[in-house]
């Protein structure tokens, strides 16, 4: 799979790295970084050499670490046989030693504080997407300037057609619990007691997974580099594969038995759980529980990160929404003006908004920042099931028992198209990267739509 970004760091800078990592990608590049993207049994130097092989630039995370390790030069001769252009980072002042010097001194040097603030790394982001020829930015960047990154259509102008339907429920029309695709298109979907993988393209059932007979599965995640599939059900709390050959790689059980929501965090460190009235969170990789996020009266509902993986964002039957520092496990916002209980929450492409759905029918856009609820979408005449943002973060769908699927302009909040024609009360849905969308219902078919114009 091509890359836009090699990161080159030390070992010792990786938390630096991997919060540059999440808002490189939050702006749009996609990124290869060691050891998220080294595949299972996959030794050092061949996964490093193909990182670098199928990336357009690379960033060099400079420090005093950097400057010392001699895997970091290997890495920046392989950057110059393989002809990209390297861009320094530089986060602490260090004067090269000659060898880095040498590779260093072809390009205008980034200089960033320790750590790297936000509007440091959108400078960066900018600066690769400009030697990429790839428009990139942050949310508030790309409504001041012409148009959004990848897809570079405007998906809140687009006119939206159905394009197929998959029957994932299978003869006993089981409901559609989750949806979400692996970042090559892969459409997961979770239904009864397995998770189904569908090539959307083709309509083709790749394979399917199962967890017990005793499991319902009641969402899906997959991580974002697209090894690893999580799936909450009713009996652990989650079940873990892997997503190209199907072998589990663990069960997640918590106190609390059974889960209904699943979320990985950009950089693909943390998986966030709904499980009873508490979000726990769990190194994906090695299975080991990383704390949990307690302030719920009742079951929690939905989960998502922000996108610099800073934030989770919570939703559950107490009929409010929460906001979590992941670093402090503190509770930082608590949105309460729900008169019915909260379903599904999201966060947009800058971490500046949380949405959220639930039984009053009513979409919300809140300000994470503020605590503010700054518009109310209605339309629905049912409880909705699920929000999402899309990935060009202009445009937000909602999936309502209603029947329909509403999609809403984050600008504006106006409904700028509202999918009809389906049989039956919708329970999921998901956006692709390039911006397929797919819905599934109470009996068991997704249907993908797609955006024309």
């Amino acid at each position: 799979m091509a890359h836009d970004v090699f990161i080159s760091h030390s070992s010792k800078d990786k938390p630096i790295a991997d919060g540059i990592c999440a808002n490189l990608e939050a702006a749009g590049l996609r990124c290869w970084i060691a050891p998220r993207d080294i595949d299972p049994g996959e030794d050092w130097p061949t996964a490093i050499t193909r990182g670098i092989a199928t990336a357009r630039a690379m960033v060099l995370v400079f420090t005093q670490n950097a400057n010392m390790s001699d895997e970091v030069s290997r890495e920046l001769y392989l950057a110059a046989n393989s002809k990209l252009t390297i861009i320094p980072f530089v986060v602490e002042g260090v004067t090269p030693e000659a060898g880095k010097a040498y590779y260093m001194g072809r390009t205008h040097w980034l200089d960033a504080m320790n750590p790297p603030t936000k509007e440091q790394i959108d400078i960066l982001a900018k600066r690769v997407g400009s030697l990429i020829d790839k428009p990139v930015g942050s949310l508030i960047d790309r409504v001041e300037t012409e148009g959004p990154i990848a897809p570079v259509r405007r998906l809140d102008q687009a006119s939206w057609y159905c394009t197929r339907s998959l029957k994932a429920g299978g003869s006993m029309t089981w409901e559609i619990r989750g949806l979400a695709f692996s970042p090559d298109g892969m459409l997961v979907v979770g239904a009864c007691d397995s998770a189904q993988v569908w090539d959307p393209s083709s309509s083709v059932r790749l394979r399917q997974l199962r967890a017990s007979r005793w499991d319902t599965i009641h969402d899906v995640a997959v991580s974002p580099d697209g090894r690893l599939l999580a799936c909450a059900t009713n009996t652990f709390s989650v079940r873990l594969w892997q997503m190209s050959y199907g072998a589990k790689v663990h069960d997640l059980k918590g106190k609390d038995q059974g889960s209904s929501a699943v979320a990985f965090s950009l950089d693909g460190r943390l998986l966030a759980v709904a499980a009873g009235k508490k979000v726990c969170l769990w190194d994906p990789n090695s299975g080991t529980l990383q704390g949990t996020l307690a302030g719920h009266t009742k079951g929690v509902r939905g989960v998502a990160f922000s996108p610099d993986g800073r934030y989770v964002a919570s939703c559950g039957d107490d009929k409010s929404i929460c906001v979590w520092d992941v670093s402090t496990r503190n509770l930082l916002r608590r949105f309460e003006d729900q008169p019915k209980e909260v379903k599904s929450v999201a966060v947009n492409i800058d971490g500046s908004l949380v949405a959220s759905g639930g039984d009053d029918a009513i979409v919300r856009l809140w300000e994470l920042e503020s605590g503010a609820c700054v518009r109310q979408l209605t339309g629905h005449s049912g409880p909705v099931s699920k929000v999402a943002f899309c990935p060009d973060g202009w445009l937000l769908a909602s999936a309502s028992r209603d029947k329909t699927a509403r999609l809403w302009a984050v600008a504006s909040g106006e409904c700028v198209a509202t999918l009809a024609g389906q049989d039956e009360p919708l329970t999921s849905m998901a956006f692709s990267r390039s911006g397929l969308l797919a819905v599934g219902d109470s009996k068991g078919t997704v249907r993908i739509w797609e955006a024309n114009g």
